[in-house]
């Protein structure tokens, strides 16, 4: 029998704000109000993947 595991990684959650410590960080920035002061932490998002990827190949 074949068995098929999925996973869904919302990338709304690796939006960050530009000098804002990870700690601190408001957990949710809607919108494009203030973007000029925002990112995409790639880094964090290829770590996120990689662990995915891990174990769904388990």
């Amino acid at each position: 029998t074949a068995v098929c595991n999925n996973a869904s990684i919302a990338l709304s959650r690796f939006v960050r704000e530009k000098d804002v410590t990870l700690e601190s960080h408001p957990s949710m920035l809607v919108g494009s109000l203030g973007s000029k002061n925002r990112y995409f932490d790639f880094n964090m998002l290829a770590e996120v993947t990689a662990t995915v990827a891990i174990d769904l190949n388990k």
